[in-house]
C-alpha cells in the first residue's frame, strides 16, 4: 500500500497476508561525492576510482539522489500491484525511474531500478546507491552478506574479528564508509532478534553494506573524473556509443520473514 514521499523516498506497506503482519517500508536512491584531489601524491592522499570506493571528506551517508517527479500506481486484480516512481532534477539530469511489484501469494517485492546516466562533471564524482529500508528495525550494526553465494557471512559494522579496526580514528575518516562496504553476488540480510528477517537479494554482483538499522544499499553506478592510480591510468567514464554515460538497470528481491511464525527455518539457505 503506497504511503507517499518522505525526503524523496518512496514509502509504502508490505502487508503479510497470511500472518496478518504490516511492515513500513522505504526505496529510494542515493549517492556519495567521490574522494577527489588532483595532487593526490602531495596532501590529497588517495583517490576514488576504478578499484577504490572512497566518499569525499566529511560524508558519512549517501545524500539524496534525484527528487521524484511522477507517481503511477495500480493496484492489481489478481496478485499483483505495481508503483512506479519518475526520478529526475530540474535540469533534467539524475533522471531514473523505481518500478515497485508487490505479489500478494508469495509476499515477495520486486523492484527494478533503471538508472540513466550519471551527469558528468569535470569536478565532482558520483557514487549511486540505491537504499532499501524497513522501518521499527533493530539490528544493532549487525548483517550478512553471502561469501560466493555459498554461505552467509556475520558482518559487524567498525569491526574486525582479528584486528581493531577503530584504532585509526575510524568514526572521523573517510574509511568509515569505505571499511564497511563488502562484495555482494546475491544478498544481504539482517536479524531483528529472532523474529524478523530483512533480506534483499540482487540480480548481478555489486558493492553493499548496512551501514544503518533497517537500512540495506547496494551500488547502483559510480562516474569518476579522476583516476585512483591503481593500474588502469584513466578516469571512471563509461560511456555508450553516443558518448553519454551508460545506462544501468538492475533488479532487487525484498523478502521479510518471520522464523519463529514459519517453523524458525533458515531463510538464508534459500535465497542462496
Amino acid at each position: 500500500m503506497y504511503r507517499g514521499f518522505i525526503d524523496n523516498t518512496l514509502q509504502f506497506d508490505y502487508i503479510n497476508r497470511n500472518l496478518n503482519i504490516t511492515e513500513k517500508l522505504a526505496v529510494g536512491m542515493g549517492f556519495y561525492h567521490s574522494y577527489e584531489h588532483f595532487n593526490q601524491f602531495t596532501n590529497g592522499g588517495q583517490n576514488s576510482g576504478d578499484y577504490i570506493f572512497r566518499p569525499k571528506t566529511g560524508q558519512f551517508e549517501a545524500l539524496t539522489y534525484s527528487k521524484v517527479v511522477k507517481a503511477t500506481i495500480t493496484e492489481g486484480y489478481d496478485n499483483e500491484s505495481e508503483m512506479v516512481f519518475y526520478f529526475q532534477q530540474e535540469d533534467k539530469s539524475q533522471k531514473a525511474m523505481i518500478h515497485v511489484t508487490l505479489d500478494k501469494d508469495t509476499n515477495t517485492i520486486k523492484t527494478l531500478v533503471d538508472m540513466d546516466s550519471i551527469p558528468y562533471s569535470g569536478y565532482y564524482g558520483y557514487e549511486v546507491v540505491a537504499k532499501f529500508k524497513i522501518l521499527n528495525f533493530k539490528n544493532n550494526g549487525t548483517f550478512y552478506t553471502d561469501s560466493n553465494a555459498l554461505e552467509m557471512q556475520e558482518r559487524i559494522l567498525n569491526y574486525r574479528p582479528t584486528w581493531n579496526i577503530t584504532d585509526t580514528n575510524l568514526n572521523q575518516s573517510n574509511e568509515n564508509v569505505t571499511a564497511n562496504y563488502f562484495p555482494i553476488n546475491s544478498a544481504i540480510s539482517m536479524n531483528d532478534g529472532n523474529s524478523r528477517r530483512f533480506t534483499v537479494t540482487n540480480d548481478r554482483s555489486q558493492a553493499g553494506s548496512a551501514l544503518q538499522d533497517g537500512l540495506i544499499e547496494f551500488m547502483q553506478n559510480r562516474r569518476i573524473p579522476t583516476d585512483d592510480s591503481r593500474g588502469m591510468g584513466e578516469a571512471l567514464n563509461e560511456v555508450d556509443a553516443n558518448g553519454n554515460g551508460i545506462r544501468v538497470k538492475a533488479t532487487y528481491y525484498i523478502d521479510i520473514s518471520y522464523p519463529l511464525l514459519e517453523g524458525g527455518a533458515p531463510k538464508q539457505r534459500l535465497i542462496q
